[in-house]
Protein backbone atom coordinates (compact mmCIF):
# COMPACT_ATOMS: atom_id res chain seq x y z
CA UNK A 1 0.00 0.00 0.00
CA UNK A 2 1.58 3.35 -0.67
CA UNK A 3 1.84 5.17 2.32
CA UNK A 4 1.30 9.27 2.43
CA UNK A 5 5.27 10.21 2.20
CA UNK A 6 5.30 8.16 -1.29
CA UNK A 7 2.17 10.35 -2.48
CA UNK A 8 3.26 13.64 -1.34
CA UNK A 9 6.73 12.78 -3.38
CA UNK A 10 5.01 12.18 -6.31
CA UNK A 11 2.45 15.12 -6.30
CA UNK A 12 5.12 17.54 -8.00
CA UNK A 13 5.35 14.94 -10.76
CA UNK A 14 1.48 14.34 -11.48
CA UNK A 15 1.01 18.30 -11.23
CA UNK A 16 4.06 18.61 -13.98
CA UNK A 17 2.23 16.20 -16.17
CA UNK A 18 -1.10 17.72 -16.28
CA UNK A 19 0.31 20.95 -17.02
CA UNK A 20 2.32 19.97 -20.20
CA UNK A 21 -1.11 18.30 -21.64
CA UNK A 22 -2.42 20.70 -21.13
CA UNK A 23 -0.30 23.14 -23.34
CA UNK A 24 -0.21 20.43 -25.50
CA UNK A 25 -3.87 20.68 -26.18
CA UNK A 26 -4.11 24.61 -26.07
CA UNK A 27 -2.64 24.31 -29.78
CA UNK A 28 -5.22 21.92 -30.93
CA UNK A 29 -7.91 23.55 -29.10
CA UNK A 30 -10.37 22.93 -32.23
CA UNK A 31 -9.61 19.59 -32.03
CA UNK A 32 -12.04 18.77 -29.13
CA UNK A 33 -14.96 20.79 -31.16
CA UNK A 34 -15.13 17.99 -34.23
CA UNK A 35 -14.22 15.16 -32.98
CA UNK A 36 -11.99 13.98 -35.13
CA UNK A 37 -8.48 14.76 -33.64
CA UNK A 38 -6.38 13.69 -37.20
CA UNK A 39 -6.81 14.79 -40.43
CA UNK A 40 -10.42 17.04 -42.08
CA UNK A 41 -11.65 18.99 -44.58
CA UNK A 42 -14.95 20.65 -43.17
CA UNK A 43 -17.20 22.38 -46.05
CA UNK A 44 -19.10 25.01 -44.18
CA UNK A 45 -23.45 24.43 -44.54
CA UNK A 46 -23.29 28.12 -46.11
CA UNK A 47 -22.15 26.73 -49.70
CA UNK A 48 -24.56 27.36 -52.80
CA UNK A 49 -26.02 24.67 -54.07
CA UNK A 50 -26.81 26.70 -57.07
CA UNK A 51 -24.38 28.70 -58.98
CA UNK A 52 -25.20 31.30 -62.20
CA UNK A 53 -23.30 31.62 -65.69
CA UNK A 54 -20.33 34.18 -65.51
CA UNK A 55 -20.70 34.60 -61.46
CA UNK A 56 -18.03 33.83 -59.09
CA UNK A 57 -18.99 31.08 -57.14
CA UNK A 58 -16.92 31.36 -53.63
CA UNK A 59 -15.62 27.48 -52.37
CA UNK A 60 -14.47 28.22 -48.54
CA UNK A 61 -13.02 24.98 -46.26
CA UNK A 62 -11.59 24.85 -42.96
CA UNK A 63 -8.73 22.56 -43.00
CA UNK A 64 -6.92 20.46 -40.68
CA UNK A 65 -4.00 17.79 -40.65
CA UNK A 66 -2.21 16.87 -36.93
CA UNK A 67 1.03 16.07 -38.88
CA UNK A 68 0.99 19.64 -40.71
CA UNK A 69 -0.54 20.14 -44.08
CA UNK A 70 1.66 20.08 -47.45
CA UNK A 71 -1.24 22.20 -49.85
CA UNK A 72 -4.97 21.92 -50.38
CA UNK A 73 -6.42 21.88 -53.96
CA UNK A 74 -9.62 21.60 -56.15
CA UNK A 75 -10.17 18.80 -58.51
CA UNK A 76 -12.98 18.16 -61.28
CA UNK A 77 -13.26 15.05 -63.54
CA UNK A 78 -10.08 13.97 -61.44
CA UNK A 79 -7.78 16.87 -62.82
CA UNK A 80 -7.05 19.93 -60.61
CA UNK A 81 -8.45 23.18 -61.61
CA UNK A 82 -6.30 25.81 -62.37
CA UNK A 83 -5.07 28.20 -59.84
CA UNK A 84 -6.83 26.11 -57.06
CA UNK A 85 -4.21 25.29 -55.74
CA UNK A 86 -3.30 26.83 -51.42
CA UNK A 87 0.15 26.26 -49.84
CA UNK A 88 0.06 28.82 -47.03
CA UNK A 89 -2.32 28.85 -44.18
CA UNK A 90 -2.91 30.03 -40.90
CA UNK A 91 -0.43 27.69 -39.44
CA UNK A 92 0.84 24.43 -40.08
CA UNK A 93 -1.69 22.68 -39.18
CA UNK A 94 -4.92 24.40 -39.88
CA UNK A 95 -6.44 26.95 -42.18
CA UNK A 96 -9.12 28.16 -44.10
CA UNK A 97 -8.98 27.19 -47.89
CA UNK A 98 -10.47 29.74 -50.28
CA UNK A 99 -10.93 29.42 -54.02
CA UNK A 100 -13.05 31.23 -56.98
CA UNK A 101 -14.62 29.12 -59.57
CA UNK A 102 -16.83 30.92 -62.30
CA UNK A 103 -18.60 28.55 -64.44
CA UNK A 104 -19.24 29.53 -68.05
CA UNK A 105 -22.21 29.70 -70.24
CA UNK A 106 -21.61 26.27 -71.39
CA UNK A 107 -21.90 24.96 -68.08
CA UNK A 108 -25.33 26.03 -67.97
CA UNK A 109 -27.73 23.42 -66.66
CA UNK A 110 -24.89 20.90 -65.74
CA UNK A 111 -24.34 19.41 -62.23
CA UNK A 112 -20.57 20.80 -61.44
CA UNK A 113 -19.22 18.04 -58.95
CA UNK A 114 -15.77 19.44 -57.45
CA UNK A 115 -13.59 17.72 -55.11
CA UNK A 116 -11.63 19.48 -52.25
CA UNK A 117 -8.48 17.38 -51.61
CA UNK A 118 -5.74 18.12 -48.96
CA UNK A 119 -2.54 16.60 -48.73
CA UNK A 120 -0.40 16.67 -45.46
CA UNK A 121 3.18 16.01 -44.23
CA UNK A 122 3.28 12.17 -43.90
CA UNK A 123 2.12 12.11 -47.24
CA UNK A 124 -2.16 11.10 -46.89
CA UNK A 125 -5.24 12.62 -48.79
CA UNK A 126 -8.68 13.80 -47.45
CA UNK A 127 -11.13 14.59 -49.96
CA UNK A 128 -14.61 16.38 -49.32
CA UNK A 129 -16.99 15.98 -52.18
CA UNK A 130 -19.16 19.49 -53.12
CA UNK A 131 -21.63 20.03 -56.16
CA UNK A 132 -23.16 22.37 -57.47
CA UNK A 133 -26.06 23.09 -60.25
CA UNK A 134 -25.43 25.99 -62.83
CA UNK A 135 -28.34 27.86 -63.53
CA UNK A 136 -29.78 30.25 -65.33
CA UNK A 137 -30.01 33.59 -63.43
CA UNK A 138 -32.60 34.78 -62.30
CA UNK A 139 -33.93 37.83 -63.86
CA UNK A 140 -34.59 40.66 -61.41
CA UNK A 141 -36.94 43.23 -64.30
CA UNK A 142 -40.23 44.21 -63.21
CA UNK A 143 -42.12 46.24 -66.32
CA UNK A 144 -45.10 48.14 -65.18
CA UNK A 145 -47.54 48.89 -68.06
CA UNK A 146 -50.68 50.88 -66.99
CA UNK A 147 -53.99 48.87 -66.03
CA UNK A 148 -56.02 50.85 -68.59
CA UNK A 149 -54.28 50.47 -71.71
CA UNK A 150 -57.35 50.44 -74.55
CA UNK A 151 -58.38 47.03 -76.65
CA UNK A 152 -58.70 49.36 -79.51
CA UNK A 153 -57.77 52.57 -81.52
CA UNK A 154 -58.86 54.35 -84.94
CA UNK A 155 -56.45 54.91 -87.62
CA UNK A 156 -55.22 58.21 -86.94
CA UNK A 157 -54.92 57.95 -83.32
CA UNK A 158 -52.22 58.06 -80.86
CA UNK A 159 -51.64 56.06 -78.02
CA UNK A 160 -49.38 57.24 -75.05
CA UNK A 161 -47.95 56.39 -72.26
CA UNK A 162 -45.16 55.90 -69.40
CA UNK A 163 -44.18 52.18 -68.50
CA UNK A 164 -42.37 51.86 -65.49
CA UNK A 165 -39.86 50.02 -65.24
CA UNK A 166 -37.35 48.92 -62.36
CA UNK A 167 -34.26 46.38 -62.57
CA UNK A 168 -32.55 44.76 -59.53
CA UNK A 169 -28.84 45.01 -62.13
CA UNK A 170 -28.21 47.75 -64.50
CA UNK A 171 -30.08 48.02 -67.46
CA UNK A 172 -28.54 48.48 -70.88
CA UNK A 173 -31.43 48.60 -73.67
CA UNK A 174 -35.21 49.22 -73.65
CA UNK A 175 -36.87 48.80 -77.07
CA UNK A 176 -40.52 48.44 -78.56
CA UNK A 177 -41.39 45.69 -81.31
CA UNK A 178 -44.18 45.17 -83.52
CA UNK A 179 -43.75 42.06 -85.15
CA UNK A 180 -40.12 41.34 -85.66
CA UNK A 181 -40.00 44.75 -86.61
CA UNK A 182 -37.92 47.57 -83.77
CA UNK A 183 -39.46 50.77 -83.75
CA UNK A 184 -35.92 52.47 -83.60
CA UNK A 185 -37.60 55.79 -82.20
CA UNK A 186 -38.56 54.13 -79.38
CA UNK A 187 -34.88 52.59 -78.65
CA UNK A 188 -33.28 54.06 -75.18
CA UNK A 189 -30.11 53.37 -74.14
CA UNK A 190 -29.12 56.11 -72.39
CA UNK A 191 -30.40 55.71 -68.47
CA UNK A 192 -30.04 58.96 -66.21
CA UNK A 193 -31.12 56.06 -63.32
CA UNK A 194 -29.82 53.11 -64.64
CA UNK A 195 -31.85 50.78 -62.17
CA UNK A 196 -35.35 52.94 -62.75
CA UNK A 197 -36.80 54.11 -66.03
CA UNK A 198 -40.23 55.81 -66.87
CA UNK A 199 -40.17 54.35 -70.33
CA UNK A 200 -42.40 57.10 -72.93
CA UNK A 201 -43.88 54.66 -75.17
CA UNK A 202 -45.88 56.44 -78.23
CA UNK A 203 -47.45 55.28 -81.53
CA UNK A 204 -49.77 56.96 -84.43
CA UNK A 205 -51.79 54.29 -85.73
CA UNK A 206 -51.33 54.81 -89.63
CA UNK A 207 -53.79 53.72 -92.75
CA UNK A 208 -51.72 50.70 -93.57
CA UNK A 209 -52.42 49.15 -89.71
CA UNK A 210 -56.23 49.43 -90.32
CA UNK A 211 -57.80 46.13 -89.65
CA UNK A 212 -54.92 44.64 -87.68
CA UNK A 213 -54.48 43.07 -84.36
CA UNK A 214 -51.03 44.74 -83.20
CA UNK A 215 -49.01 43.14 -80.48
CA UNK A 216 -46.06 45.52 -79.45
CA UNK A 217 -43.78 43.67 -77.22
CA UNK A 218 -41.65 46.11 -74.84
CA UNK A 219 -38.26 44.63 -74.49
CA UNK A 220 -35.76 45.30 -71.28
CA UNK A 221 -32.12 44.29 -71.50
CA UNK A 222 -29.81 44.53 -68.47
CA UNK A 223 -26.17 44.68 -68.45
CA UNK A 224 -25.56 40.88 -68.10
CA UNK A 225 -27.52 40.33 -71.33
CA UNK A 226 -30.95 39.39 -69.25
CA UNK A 227 -34.39 39.53 -71.17
CA UNK A 228 -37.96 40.52 -69.84
CA UNK A 229 -40.50 41.39 -72.30
CA UNK A 230 -44.23 42.79 -71.86
CA UNK A 231 -46.76 42.45 -74.75
CA UNK A 232 -49.90 43.90 -75.06
CA UNK A 233 -52.77 44.39 -78.33
CA UNK A 234 -54.17 47.07 -80.08
CA UNK A 235 -56.88 46.50 -82.43
CA UNK A 236 -57.04 49.28 -85.16
CA UNK A 237 -60.46 49.94 -86.52
CA UNK A 238 -60.45 52.10 -89.51
CA UNK A 239 -60.38 51.39 -93.53
CA UNK A 240 -57.31 50.27 -95.11
CA UNK A 241 -55.57 52.11 -97.58
CA UNK A 242 -54.36 49.94 -100.21
CA UNK A 243 -51.03 50.40 -101.70
CA UNK A 244 -49.04 50.77 -104.77
CA UNK A 245 -47.60 47.63 -106.56
CA UNK A 246 -44.18 47.49 -108.44
CA UNK A 247 -44.50 45.37 -111.28
CA UNK A 248 -41.22 43.53 -113.22
CA UNK A 249 -41.06 42.04 -116.22
CA UNK A 250 -39.72 38.87 -118.38
CA UNK A 251 -37.39 38.16 -115.01
CA UNK A 252 -35.75 35.05 -115.79
CA UNK A 253 -34.49 32.64 -112.75
CA UNK A 254 -32.06 28.93 -113.98
CA UNK A 255 -32.37 25.79 -112.54
CA UNK A 256 -29.77 24.29 -110.87
CA UNK A 257 -27.63 23.82 -113.41
CA UNK A 258 -28.44 26.49 -115.29
CA UNK A 259 -24.88 28.32 -116.91
CA UNK A 260 -27.44 31.10 -118.19
CA UNK A 261 -29.25 32.68 -114.82
CA UNK A 262 -29.13 32.37 -111.75
CA UNK A 263 -31.59 30.17 -109.33
CA UNK A 264 -32.58 32.59 -106.59
CA UNK A 265 -34.35 36.05 -106.55
CA UNK A 266 -34.44 38.72 -104.10
CA UNK A 267 -37.84 39.85 -105.15
CA UNK A 268 -38.32 43.74 -103.44
CA UNK A 269 -35.17 44.62 -105.41
CA UNK A 270 -35.41 42.35 -108.51
CA UNK A 271 -32.24 41.40 -107.88
CA UNK A 272 -30.81 37.17 -108.87
CA UNK A 273 -28.12 35.55 -107.57
CA UNK A 274 -25.62 32.61 -108.77
CA UNK A 275 -22.84 31.06 -107.14
CA UNK A 276 -21.34 32.30 -104.91
CA UNK A 277 -23.27 35.57 -104.49
CA UNK A 278 -26.34 33.58 -103.34
CA UNK A 279 -24.79 32.47 -99.68
CA UNK A 280 -23.06 36.32 -99.62
CA UNK A 281 -26.59 37.95 -99.93
CA UNK A 282 -28.99 34.83 -98.25
CA UNK A 283 -30.55 37.59 -95.72
CA UNK A 284 -31.84 39.30 -98.94
CA UNK A 285 -33.13 35.72 -100.73
CA UNK A 286 -36.42 35.24 -100.88
CA UNK A 287 -37.04 31.84 -103.17
CA UNK A 288 -35.56 29.76 -105.71
CA UNK A 289 -35.98 27.74 -108.42
CA UNK A 290 -34.62 23.77 -109.14
CA UNK A 291 -36.49 20.88 -111.54
CA UNK A 292 -36.90 16.96 -110.38
CA UNK A 293 -37.35 14.59 -112.01
CA UNK A 294 -39.98 13.61 -109.95
CA UNK A 295 -41.85 16.52 -108.81
CA UNK A 296 -40.76 18.82 -112.36
CA UNK A 297 -40.48 22.66 -111.86
CA UNK A 298 -40.38 23.98 -108.11
CA UNK A 299 -40.45 27.29 -106.76
CA UNK A 300 -39.45 26.98 -102.61
CA UNK A 301 -38.51 29.30 -99.78
CA UNK A 302 -34.48 29.13 -98.74
CA UNK A 303 -36.25 27.64 -94.91
CA UNK A 304 -36.92 24.49 -97.30
CA UNK A 305 -35.26 21.47 -96.42
CA UNK A 306 -35.54 19.53 -99.18
CA UNK A 307 -34.00 21.78 -101.65
CA UNK A 308 -30.64 21.99 -99.18
CA UNK A 309 -30.42 18.25 -98.82
CA UNK A 310 -30.75 17.05 -102.46
CA UNK A 311 -30.26 19.95 -104.67
CA UNK A 312 -28.32 22.82 -103.34
CA UNK A 313 -26.07 20.85 -101.26
CA UNK A 314 -22.10 20.16 -100.83
CA UNK A 315 -21.77 17.90 -103.24
CA UNK A 316 -23.22 20.12 -106.12
CA UNK A 317 -22.12 23.62 -104.57
CA UNK A 318 -19.19 22.81 -102.07
CA UNK A 319 -18.73 25.34 -99.25
CA UNK A 320 -21.55 28.00 -100.79
CA UNK A 321 -24.54 25.02 -100.19
CA UNK A 322 -28.15 26.33 -99.39
CA UNK A 323 -27.47 25.03 -96.00
CA UNK A 324 -24.18 26.79 -94.96
CA UNK A 325 -26.05 29.56 -94.97
CA UNK A 326 -25.96 32.47 -92.97
CA UNK A 327 -29.80 33.35 -93.36
CA UNK A 328 -32.55 31.11 -94.72
CA UNK A 329 -35.31 33.40 -94.93
CA UNK A 330 -38.76 31.89 -94.54
CA UNK A 331 -41.13 32.59 -97.60
CA UNK A 332 -44.73 31.56 -97.80
CA UNK A 333 -45.68 30.44 -100.86
CA UNK A 334 -49.21 29.67 -102.14
CA UNK A 335 -50.97 28.75 -105.98
CA UNK A 336 -53.36 30.51 -106.71
CA UNK A 337 -56.73 28.97 -107.60
CA UNK A 338 -57.40 29.90 -111.97
CA UNK A 339 -61.26 31.05 -110.93
CA UNK A 340 -59.65 33.29 -108.33
CA UNK A 341 -57.48 35.55 -110.38
CA UNK A 342 -56.75 35.74 -114.12
CA UNK A 343 -53.97 36.70 -116.15
CA UNK A 344 -55.83 39.84 -117.28
CA UNK A 345 -56.71 40.92 -113.95
CA UNK A 346 -53.03 40.33 -112.95
CA UNK A 347 -51.70 42.22 -115.61
CA UNK A 348 -54.00 45.27 -114.63
CA UNK A 349 -53.64 45.47 -111.25
CA UNK A 350 -52.13 48.30 -109.48
CA UNK A 351 -52.57 48.44 -106.01
CA UNK A 352 -52.22 45.69 -103.38
CA UNK A 353 -56.00 44.89 -102.15
CA UNK A 354 -56.90 42.25 -105.01
CA UNK A 355 -53.61 40.77 -103.79
CA UNK A 356 -53.70 40.16 -100.80
CA UNK A 357 -57.54 38.95 -101.28
CA UNK A 358 -56.15 35.95 -103.37
CA UNK A 359 -53.13 35.39 -101.22
CA UNK A 360 -55.44 35.36 -98.62
CA UNK A 361 -58.42 33.05 -100.39
CA UNK A 362 -55.44 30.46 -101.25
CA UNK A 363 -53.80 29.05 -98.04
CA UNK A 364 -52.61 27.34 -96.59
CA UNK A 365 -48.99 28.61 -96.90
CA UNK A 366 -45.72 26.13 -98.22
CA UNK A 367 -42.31 26.09 -98.34
CA UNK A 368 -42.51 25.34 -102.17
CA UNK A 369 -44.93 24.35 -104.57
CA UNK A 370 -44.18 21.69 -106.98
CA UNK A 371 -45.16 21.00 -110.56
CA UNK A 372 -45.13 24.69 -111.66
CA UNK A 373 -46.27 24.97 -115.37
CA UNK A 374 -46.76 27.81 -117.73
CA UNK A 375 -49.79 29.87 -116.79
CA UNK A 376 -49.69 29.24 -112.91
CA UNK A 377 -50.15 32.12 -110.63
CA UNK A 378 -48.66 32.05 -107.13
CA UNK A 379 -48.76 34.23 -104.27
CA UNK A 380 -46.07 34.76 -101.97
CA UNK A 381 -45.53 36.73 -98.57
CA UNK A 382 -41.64 37.28 -97.80
CA UNK A 383 -40.65 36.80 -94.31
CA UNK A 384 -40.30 40.83 -94.21
CA UNK A 385 -44.18 40.92 -94.83
CA UNK A 386 -44.56 41.58 -98.28
CA UNK A 387 -47.10 40.30 -100.75
CA UNK A 388 -46.87 39.72 -103.70
CA UNK A 389 -48.07 37.66 -107.01
CA UNK A 390 -46.06 35.62 -109.97
CA UNK A 391 -47.39 34.90 -113.37
CA UNK A 392 -45.07 31.93 -115.34
CA UNK A 393 -44.43 32.87 -118.20
CA UNK A 394 -42.53 30.73 -119.67
CA UNK A 395 -40.44 26.95 -118.69
CA UNK A 396 -37.42 25.11 -119.96
CA UNK A 397 -38.24 21.74 -118.12
CA UNK A 398 -34.56 21.00 -117.74
CA UNK A 399 -32.09 20.78 -114.80
CA UNK A 400 -30.30 23.31 -117.06
CA UNK A 401 -33.01 25.02 -118.53
CA UNK A 402 -35.10 28.62 -116.70
CA UNK A 403 -38.12 30.19 -115.76
CA UNK A 404 -39.39 33.24 -117.12
CA UNK A 405 -42.07 35.25 -115.31
CA UNK A 406 -43.60 38.54 -114.29
CA UNK A 407 -44.32 39.48 -110.68
CA UNK A 408 -45.82 42.50 -108.86
CA UNK A 409 -45.07 43.24 -104.86
CA UNK A 410 -46.62 45.51 -102.73
CA UNK A 411 -44.22 48.90 -102.33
Amino acid sequence: MMNIKTIRSAYPLLLLLTVLMQLACDDKESLSQIGDPEFYVRLPDSLPSTAYPDNPLEISAEVFSETGLSKVETRMDFQAVENSEQLAFDNEYEGIYNFTFVPGREDLGKQLEFVIVAYNKAGHTYAAPYSVSVVAEPVIIAINLPENLPDSLEVGEMLEFDAVINSGDELAKVETFTGDMVLEDLSVEDFENPFHIAYPFSYEFLEEDAGEDMTFTIRVTDVEQKVREALFTVSVTGLRVPKPVISYEDVHLGMQSSTAYGPFANLPDNEIYAVPDAKVNSASIDLGVFRSSSSGINIFSPSYENAATFIYNTTNWGGDNLASWTVRNATEIRKIAPGLLTEEAFESMADDELMISVFEASGPSAEAVTGVSSGDILGFRTSEGKYGLILVKDLVAQPSGSMTFDYKIQQ
